[in-house]
């Protein structure tokens, strides 16, 4: 567990799915610097008809630890689809999910300042990936200083300060491999914007 690599999907095969094990999803741009979009983990939609992944699109995925994906094509989820109705089910909500983080993530950019719209995403990452334990809710993803700029749409440099301060008051502090939570509470508070948190320039 823990290496790095890329894992490719043939594009448009049909859906890949995350069975085991947890994914950073990036974007591979012109100039060759990749930037995060999301973390997909255990029974999650990866892709639907499209080439995330794929070298084409300029798309990989960072393995975080040992992990598994399964395609399947086109043609057998067809099948699947119309012998198990309650899969189709759980095929819409699961895109639902997808559109609904995506809605989310626009309107945060709309309407929260950086500080409270990094606290929605941490509050988000320990909702979907957060272990609680006697002193917190560890955070097991390691995660650079750009990819938590990434998630915030913002500076690395912000988002350094934004981490400092959260640490400061005893939130958040960076633990190896990951992040603790101490204030799981207050972290919710400033992702819903009853409250900020001062950062010096």
């Amino acid at each position: 567990g823990g290496a790095e690599g890329e894992a490719q999907t043939q594009p448009a095969t049909g859906a890949a799915f995350v069975v085991r094990g947890k994914l950073l999803v990036r974007d591979r741009r012109e100039s060759g610097r990749s930037t995060l979009l999301r973390l997909s983990c255990d029974g999650e939609l990866l892709e639907a008809h499209g080439t995330t992944m794929t070298p084409a699109s300029g798309h990989f995925a960072s393995l975080t630890d040992e992990t598994t994906i399964v395609t399947i094509t086109r043609a057998a989820m067809t099948q699947v689809l119309e012998s198990h109705p309650p899969a189709g089910q759980l095929l819409f909500e699961e895109l639902a999910a997808a559109y609904v983080e995506m809605r989310q993530r626009v309107d945060d950019l709309a309407t929260f300042p950086v500080p409270n719209r990094f606290a929605r995403i941490l509050t988000r990452l320990v909702t979907r990936h957060g272990s609680h334990r006697a002193d917190g809710v560890l955070l097991s993803l390691p995660l650079s200083r750009q990819d938590l700029a990434d998630l915030g749409a913002t500076t690395v440099e912000t988002a350094i300060r934004i981490m400092r301060r959260l640490q400061l008051e005893g939130v958040v502090t960076t633990v190896a491999g990951g992040f603790l939570v101490h204030d799981p509470m207050r972290l919710a508070r400033l992702g819903a914007g009853g409250e900020t948190l001062r950062i010096r320039p």
